[in-house]
C-alpha cells in the first residue's frame, strides 16, 4: 500500500455486504460529523471523530479541562447511534488529580482524521481549540445535507457508507516509524525472523510480552489479549478486547477469528463490545480467507442459519469441508452429522458419517465418541462391533456426557 492510499471498510446498502478496499482520497476531513446531533463529544449521536484506536488514544492524551487540569480516561464499552456509521467507544473522564468523575465522552475511531476540536469544558494541548472556538464547524446538519460534504460523503449517498480508514498523516508517520523501527540502529525491536522464531509467546515474562505488543507485534498483541481474558495479568476483558482488536486490524487471523466470536457471543458485553453478528461475520470472513479453520467453521454456520449473512448452503458446505480437512473438531463433528442425516442436498452416507465422527473422536470429542459408538452398536456405516461401540460410549461417558452415561448403563453395563 503506497502513501496516500487509504484503507476503508465499506458497506454496500444494495447488496447488504461489507468489503474492504483501498482508495486514494485527497482533501480535508471534518472535525465534527456533519450529521452529528446534540452536544459534541458528550452525546452518543455526536461523537468525536478519530483516526483509529491510536487516534483515540492520542486525542485523549492531549485533552485537558479548560482550566488546565489533566484528565484520566477509562474505556467502559462500545455502542452505536442511528445517525453514525461505525462503532462508538464510550469513555469515563476523571480529574487525574482528584479522581473526580467529570463526564462521559464518545469517540468514533472510523474517521479519515482525528478531530482538532475539544468538547465544551475541555481543550486540546496541540490546538487549544474547544467547540466554542469553532461554532461554524459544530452546527448540526441533517444527515442528507451534502452542501459542504467531502467527495467521500457524497459517495455515502450512492449506497456505500465508509465505516473506517487510515488517515494520510498517520500513514506518513507510520511509514517513517516503520523505517526507523526496523533499521539496525534500533536495538529495541526484534527482527521479524527473530520474532517468528519465538515458539511460544506465553513463555515470555509479562513485561517482555507487553513490550512486543506495544511495538506492534500482532502475535504478541493476541497473546496479551488472551492473558487479559484468562486473568494473567489480573483479568480485564475490556483491555483484552482492545489488544485483540489491534491484532486483528493488523491482519492476524487467529485474532480476527476470536474477535468474531467475541462479537457473536453473549460475553461481548463483558468485553465492552456490542453483540453484533454482522461484525462477527466480517471478521470471520477476513480470517477464513487466510485459511483459519475456526473462522471457516463459524462462517459456515453463519451461512447455514443466516446469521449476519444471507443463507447459502453451498458456501456453508465448502467452508465446513475446508475446516474439517484442517482438523477442526467441531467441523468434523458437524460434517459427520450432515452425512448421517443427509442435510443440505447431501445424500445420506453412513460410511462417510462414521469416517468424520472417527476423526473427531480420535481427538477426544465426546459427542463424536457417542455418535460413533452408536454406529458400531447398530452396524451403520461400519461393521457391527459391540466392544468398540461400548468402548466409545464409555470414553464419552467418562467426559461427563449425560446421554452417553445413560446409554452406556443401559446397553453396555451388563
Amino acid at each position: 500500500m503506497s502513501i496516500g492510499n487509504k484503507h476503508y471498510i465499506v458497506f454496500d446498502e444494495k447488496t447488504g455486504k461489507m468489503h474492504s478496499e483501498f482508495r486514494h482520497e485527497d482533501g480535508e476531513a471534518f472535525d465534527i460529523f456533519p450529521q452529528g446531533q446534540g452536544d459534541f463529544g458528550t452525546t452518543v449521536s455526536n461523537p468525536i471523530p478519530t483516526c483509529g484506536i491510536t487516534g483515540s488514544q492520542e486525542y485523549l492524551r492531549q485533552l485537558k479541562t479548560e482550566n488546565g487540569k489533566e484528565i484520566a480516561a477509562k474505556r467502559i464499552g462500545s455502542t452505536r447511534a442511528d445517525n453514525i456509521e461505525g462503532i462508538i467507544d464510550k469513555y469515563e473522564i476523571y480529574d487525574k488529580g482528584t479522581g473526580e468523575r467529570l463526564c462521559e465522552l464518545y469517540l468514533c475511531p472510523y474517521s479519515k482524521k482525528t478531530s482538532a476540536l475539544a468538547p465544551k469544558g475541555f481543550v486540546l494541548t496541540a490546538t487549544g481549540k474547544s467547540v466554542k472556538d469553532n461554532t461554524s464547524d459544530t452546527t448540526s446538519k441533517p444527515a442528507n445535507d451534502t452542501s459542504n460534504s467531502t467527495p467521500l460523503e457524497h459517495k455515502a449517498d450512492t449506497g456505500k457508507i465508509v465505516l473506517g480508514g487510515v488517515c494520510g498523516i498517520f500513514l506518513l508517520v507510520g511509514a517513517w516509524l516503520a523505517l526507523w523501527a526496523f533499521s539496525p540502529t534500533n536495538p529495541e525491536l526484534p527482527r521479524q525472523a527473530e520474532r517468528e522464531d519465538i515458539a511460544n509467546l506465553n513463555s515470555l515474562e509479562l513485561p517482555e510480552l507487553v513490550r512486543l505488543a506495544e511495538l506492534g507485534d500482532a502475535k504478541a498483541q493476541f497473546s496479551l489479549a488472551m492473558d487479559f481474558f484468562r486473568g494473567n495479568p489480573p483479568k480485564d476483558p475490556i483491555k483484552g478486547a482492545e489488544w485483540l482488536r489491534k491484532s486483528a486490524e493488523q491482519g492476524y487471523a487467529d485474532a480476527q477469528a476470536y474477535l468474531g466470536e467475541a462479537y457473536h457471543s453473549w460475553k461481548s458485553s463483558i468485553a465492552g463490545l456490542p453483540n453484533d453478528d454482522f461484525i462477527a461475520v466480517y471478521w470471520w470472513r477476513k480470517a477464513a480467507d487466510q485459511g483459519n479453520a475456526k473462522a471457516q467453521y463459524h462462517l459456515s454456520h453463519a451461512y447455514d442459519v443466516g446469521l449476519g449473512a444471507p443463507k447459502d448452503k453451498i458456501k456453508r458446505m465448502e467452508l465446513l469441508m475446508k475446516s474439517a480437512n484442517q482438523g477442526y473438531i467441531r467441523a468434523q463433528l458437524n460434517l459427520g452429522l450432515v452425512y448421517n442425516q443427509g442435510q443440505d442436498g447431501v445424500p445420506q452416507d453412513y460410511t462417510k458419517a462414521a469416517q468424520w465422527y472417527q476423526k473427531a473422536a480420535d481427538q477426544g470429542d465426546a459427542s463424536a465418541q457417542l455418535f460413533l459408538g452408536r454406529m458400531y452398536l447398530d452396524g451403520e456405516g461400519v461393521n457391527r462391533d459391540r466392544q468398540k461401540g461400548c468402548s466409545l460410549l464409555r470414553a464419552s461417558a467418562e467426559q461427563g456426557d449425560r446421554v452417553a452415561i445413560k446409554e452406556f448403563n443401559e446397553l453396555c453395563a451388563n
